[in-house]
């Protein structure tokens, strides 16, 4: 993975499990971006705006916990 290449203390499967993490984000994400939304469109995609903002800071805290616990 780049964080283990980049610092090679960071672990493997912390990285790997943090990469399946964004893989299946990134697919439940795309799926919602692209469905059919029933009724006003607005509210569904302001909400879904939401989510991938609130679902992707969590993950980039993780990541950035995993590489903070490495260095030290």
């Amino acid at each position: 993975t780049v964080v283990a290449t980049v610092n090679d203390k960071v672990q493997d499967s912390a990285a790997a499990e943090l990469m399946e993490e964004a893989i299946n984000l990134y697919n439940e994400l795309r799926d919602k971006a692209g469905a059919r939304v029933e009724g006003p469109k607005k509210p569904y995609y302001n909400a879904l705006r939401k989510e991938v903002l609130t679902k992707t800071d969590a993950l980039y805290e993780k990541l950035s916990a995993a590489v903070k616990e490495a260095v030290k």
